[in-house]
C-alpha cells in the first residue's frame, strides 16, 4: 500500500476485493466522462442573487454524518428541478456504503466550503426498476471547493463525503435535481442495496502533511497508560492547540497512522509470516482474529478497524493486532477459520504469557527500507529491547512538536 501523493486515498474491503486499492481520481473531462461532467455553469449556490445557507428548519432526510435539506428553492439550472443543501461531517477511516440512488434526470453538485469525495457507479437502464448498483465498478472523485459537476441519468451515487478537515467538522455542498426523475425507491428509503449481497466499505485517509511551522520538543517514546496524563501536562506547559504528537523520521518526513498501521508494521508482519509460513497456518486454523487487551476486546467484524481503539480517551492505542489481523487476510490472502480470537500481547507481570506473545510488535523484525528512516533517531526503547522491530519504528518515529 504505497502512499501516493494525492490528498486522499480510498480502499474497498470485503470478500470481493479484499486488497484492490482504487485511489480517488483527479477529476478531469475525460476521466469523469462516463458518469457525467465538469460545469461552466452559473455558480450553483447563488439563487436569486442571494448565496444559498443552511435553514434554520430541521433537516428532512439524514443519514451516518450527514444531512439534507430538500427542497430549499427552485432550480434556474435544471428543469423543472429543486435546489437541496447537504451538510457532510468530514470522516476518515472506514466508511460503511449502504447502497446507492439515481435519478431519471441530471444531478448537479457544487461543494461550498471544503472538499468532498464522490461516489459513484455505472447505471445501465435507469427506467429498469429492478437493476441495482454493482459496488465492484464503483469510483470515487475528489471534488474540489466551489467546483460543480453534473452527473448523468441513471449514475448511481452515494452522498458526498466530506474529507480534509478535522474529524466531524461540516463541509456543505448543494445539488440540483428534477425530483419528478427519481428513477427507484426504496423502503430504507432512498437507498437501494447492492447486486449479488455485495459490501462497499471504504477506507478514507488523509495522507501526510508538512512539519513546516512546527519544531520537534522531544521523542517521549512509548507513553501507554501515560498518555492521558501527559497530554494534560503539554496543554498546561504549551497550550492547547499548540503542540501534537505525530510521527517524523529523521528526515523530518511525517507519518500518518495509517501508513504505519497498514504500510510499516502490515507489511513487517506479511514478510515474517512469508518467512514462518506454519505459524501463520497454525494462527488462522485455530483463531477467530488477534486483539490486544482483554479489557477493550475487538469483535471479529471490526479485525481490521484501526480507529475503534486508537486515540480513544482513556483507551491505550492498540493497533498491532489490527496490522497482523489485516497482513494475515488481506496482503496474505490467508482468512481465519477458528473460533476463538488471539492475545497478541506482551506478558503481564506475574502472569502466563498470551498464546500470541511471540507475535507481539516488540519481536516483529521491521523492513529494511522503513528501518533506514530512523536510524539515527535516538535510542527510546522501554518494554522493548530490539531497535530492529516495528514498534521502535512507531516509538521511535513519535515526535512532541509544538509551533513555531
Amino acid at each position: 500500500m504505497k502512499a501516493i501523493e494525492k490528498t486522499v486515498e480510498v480502499t474497498p474491503v470485503g470478500e470481493q476485493h479484499p486488497a484492490l486499492l482504487i485511489h480517488v481520481r483527479p477529476l478531469t473531462p475525460d476521466g469523469f466522462s462516463s458518469f457525467g461532467s465538469i460545469n461552466q455553469n452559473p455558480n450553483a449556490a447563488i439563487i436569486d442573487g442571494k448565496l444559498i445557507t443552511r435553514p434554520d428548519t430541521k433537516a428532512n432526510r439524514s443519514g451516518p454524518g450527514w444531512q439534507c435539506w430538500s427542497p430549499i428553492a427552485e432550480s434556474i439550472l435544471v428543469t423543472g428541478g429543486i435546489v437541496g443543501l447537504v451538510e457532510t461531517e468530514s470522516v476518515s477511516g472506514y466508511i460503511t456504503i449502504p447502497g446507492m440512488e439515481r435519478e431519471r434526470s441530471p444531478e448537479i453538485q457544487q461543494p461550498l466550503d471544503g472538499e468532498i469525495v464522490l461516489v459513484v457507479a455505472p447505471g445501465k437502464n435507469p427506467n429498469n426498476s429492478e437493476e441495482l448498483p454493482d459496488a465492484s465498478l464503483a469510483e470515487t472523485f475528489l471534488i474540489p471547493q466551489n467546483t460543480q459537476v453534473t452527473l448523468n441519468p441513471g449514475i448511481w451515487h452515494y452522498a458526498s463525503l466530506a474529507v480534509n478537515k478535522p474529524f466531524g467538522e461540516k463541509t456543505t455542498y448543494v445539488f440540483h435535481v428534477d425530483p419528478r426523475g427519481e428513477a427507484t425507491e426504496s423502503p430504507r428509503p432512498g437507498w437501494i442495496p447492492f447486486s449479488k449481497e455485495q459490501s462497499l466499505e471504504l477506507f478514507i485517509k488523509k495522507l501526510p502533511e508538512g512539519t513546516e511551522g512546527w519544531i520537534t520538543q522531544e521523542r517521549p517514546g512509548h507513553l501507554g497508560r501515560r498518555r492521558d496524563e501527559k497530554f494534560s501536562e503539554w496543554n498546561g506547559r504549551y497550550d492547547s492547540g499548540n503542540w501534537r504528537l505525530v510521527n517524523v523520521d529523521q528526515n523530518d518526513r511525517l507519518w500518518t497512522i495509517e501508513e504505519i498501521v497498514f504500510n510499516v508494521y502490515a507489511e513487517s508482519y506479511a514478510a515474517y509470516f512469508q518467512d514462518h509460513p506454519k505459524e501463520a497456518d497454525w494462527i488462522v486454523n485455530n483463531f477467530s482474529h488477534a486483539y490486544e487487551l482483554d479489557e477493550y476486546p475487538v469483535p471479529v467484524e471490526r479485525a481490521t478497524d484501526l480507529y475503534r481503539t486508537y486515540n480513544q480517551p482513556g483507551i491505550p492505542n492498540q493497533f498491532h493486532a489490527v496490522a497482523l489481523n489485516y497482513a494475515l487476510m488481506y496482503l496474505l490472502n490467508k482468512p481465519f477459520k477458528g473460533n476463538k480470537p488471539l492475545r497478541v500481547y506482551p506478558a503481564d507481570e506475574g502472569k502466563p504469557p498470551p498464546e500470541g506473545e511471540k507475535w507481539h510488535p516488540g519481536r516483529i523484525p521491521c523492513l529494511p527500507k522503513y528501518l533506514e528512516l530512523i536510524n539515527n533517531l535516538p535510542d527510546v526503547s522501554r518494554w522493548y529491547s530490539d531497535t530492529t522491530t516495528i514498534e521502535h519504528f512507531y516509538q521511535a518515529t513519535k515526535a512532541l512538536q509544538v509551533k513555531k
